[in-house]
């Protein structure tokens, strides 16, 4: 009975709209096929992000901007790619704020 009541009233899902070299695709097998592809080379490693054009900042990255950004990121999240947990960057001595703001500046320029 409870399936039952939950299938009548469960919202029908939102269509997903896939685009393949600028044109929408309508087929459902098509669009699981491209999007199973993508999140398959993203995740594998396959697939390379495009970076933005590297120039110089028209003002550096200031450690006080660093120290900033960290203070206004959650606790309790799972670390990105480099393992790195918010709540070490948030503990981080002066030192580190500087040195990330180093290393920020730095590859905007080369």
């Amino acid at each position: 009975m409870y399936q039952a009541v939950k299938a009548i009233y469960r919202k029908p899902a939102r269509p997903i709209a896939v685009k393949n070299e600028g044109a929408l695709v309508e087929n459902d097998n098509e669009k699981a096929r491209i999007l199973k592809d993508y999140f398959s080379e993203k995740y594998n490693g396959t697939r390379i992000e495009p970076f933005t054009k590297k120039g110089e900042l028209n003002n550096p990255i200031t450690p006080e901007e660093v120290r900033k950004a960290v203070a206004s990121l959650s606790n309790n999240k799972a670390p990105g790619p480099d393992g790195i947990q918010v709540e070490l960057l948030k503990s981080a001595p002066p030192s580190v704020i500087e040195e990330l703001a180093e290393t920020f500046n730095n590859t905007f320029i080369q």
